[in-house]
């Protein structure tokens, strides 16, 4: 097995890892939330949605919700379409991807 994870620091010779300041944050934020894990109920993945939704409405926060069960959904659906539903699927699919983004979810 191959452990193709990318490198967040330059090692030098001398042994010093420098990372930047984004890597730095990043860490900084993993620990705080795995800190907060007992108190949230919520993965370092689902706080960095929460932080990317915070400055939404909550109308909008609602839509985005309901946007993460109903993509999976219509992505199977689009999968599984025989040749005649899959056009339409696929342009489901599309729709609801594309009001996912301008949503800013």
């Amino acid at each position: 097995m191959i452990d193709a994870t990318p490198t967040q620091g330059v090692n030098k010779m001398t042994g010093v890892t420098r990372k930047g300041a984004e890597v730095q944050r990043e860490e900084h934020r993993k620990l705080l939330d795995d800190g907060f894990r007992p108190l949230t109920g919520m993965s370092h993945e689902q706080m960095d949605v929460e932080r990317r939704r915070f400055r939404l409405s909550s109308a909008e926060k609602l839509q985005c919700r309901s946007s993460d069960l109903q993509l999976p959904e219509l992505e199977s659906r689009a999968a599984a379409a025989n040749r005649e539903m899959r056009f339409r699927a696929e342009a489901e699919l599309y729709k609801a991807r594309q009001e996912f983004y301008w949503l800013k979810c």
